[in-house]
């Protein structure tokens, strides 16, 4: 793809960063194309949205850099991207849906942490082990608008309960298929010929 000429539908800094952070959270590498004019510059909305990007990779980079994808099932109010280390799992929550009450729950989450904190700052969050999953008591207002990170440091390797699917609002329980647990994917090894 290359430049069209009069085409201005950029998209937001925001989407592009929460682009970025929703396919490192599934493994995968972002590919952004800046086309340059033809005088070879590039146009001021592209800038724009790259100086925008880079601040806020300037906060949160370790939380992309070096990431593999989330461990967590899929996360209402964002996503997650992880880093194994010798004994300790590192999580980084990326959340998009700030909670207005001050509460975040990580679903499936039941470990104690050796730390929790916000890049943003490195302040400190209070967590809490409950029957959801963990609960992490967070500032009324988000530290960036785009998305805020929470670094969570886990001793040992992860363990992240099975969570089982849970009716609506209106009692009717939906099944969909980006939140199944596949196994055996591959058929049956034992296969009668």
């Amino acid at each position: 793809m290359g430049l069209q000429k009069g085409d201005n539908d950029f998209k937001s800094g925001q989407k592009l960063i929460r682009n970025l952070i929703d396919i490192a959270s599934k493994g995968g590498n972002y590919l952004l194309n800046v086309s340059p004019t033809g005088d070879g510059t590039l146009l001021p909305p592209a800038i724009e949205r790259l100086k925008t990007i880079g601040q806020w990779m300037d906060v949160n980079s370790e939380s992309i850099y070096g990431t593999v994808a989330s461990p967590l099932p899929k996360l209402d109010w964002g996503r997650c991207t992880a880093k194994l280390h010798e004994g300790q799992t590192t999580l980084y929550l990326h959340v998009f849906d700030w909670p207005e009450e001050g509460k975040l729950i990580v679903p499936g989450l039941t470990q104690k942490l050796l730390s929790a904190r916000l890049l943003d700052g490195n302040r400190d969050v209070a967590s809490a082990v409950t029957d959801a999953g963990l609960e992490l008591a967070l500032p009324t207002k988000a530290p960036d608008p785009n998305a805020s990170v929470i670094k969570l440091t886990i001793e040992g390797e992860l363990i992240v309960k099975v969570q089982l699917p849970t009716p609506d609002a209106s009692g009717k329980l939906v099944l969909i298929a980006d939140t199944a647990y596949v196994h055996n994917n591959e058929g049956s090894k034992n296969k009668r010929m």
